[in-house]
């Protein structure tokens, strides 16, 4: 009976070495499939970050793209406003030379006119003058032959 009672501790030892190996096993799949299941959340978590600063930096490129070309449309635009602000200014001042020149020569010619009037009224009171002083002269000069 010794011998079977050592048959079965035997047994039951062989069972319980077996249990905590399978248990130590259990815990190193585990730890195993802990492990991988970390370093695959790692490489993917790494990936995804590369994806993103790749993704960031694309995102740079094109705000700089766009600022550049926003810039360049507006300078082309301010380009534009300048060219015609110019042609409108430069339009102005040569309607103002002109203004200036019809408005010098209608002055000149008005002054001309009033001249020229003015010089005939002269000549027509003048010899108006003339006449009276004549008649005037004559009148005297009958005058006194009548008186003498």
């Amino acid at each position: 009976m010794s011998n079977l009672i050592f048959l079965i501790r035997q047994y039951f030892r062989q069972w319980r070495d077996s249990i905590q190996e399978e248990k130590d096993d259990r815990q190193l799949i585990d730890y195993a499939q802990d492990h991988y299941n970390r370093s695959l959340k790692r490489k993917i978590l790494l990936a995804w970050n590369h994806e993103m600063i790749q993704q960031v930096i694309i995102d740079n490129e094109n705000q700089m793209k766009f600022n550049k070309y926003r810039q360049e449309k507006n300078h082309v635009y301010l380009q534009i406003i300048y060219n015609k602000w110019k042609q409108i200014t430069s339009e102005h001042l040569r309607d103002r030379f002109l203004l200036q020149r019809s408005q010098l020569f209608y002055e000149r010619n008005l002054l001309k006119k009033y001249l020229s009037q003015w010089k005939e009224q002269h000549h027509f009171d003048m010899r108006i003058r003339v006449r009276y002083n004549q008649i005037s002269s004559l009148f005297l000069y009958s005058l006194i032959k009548l008186v003498t």
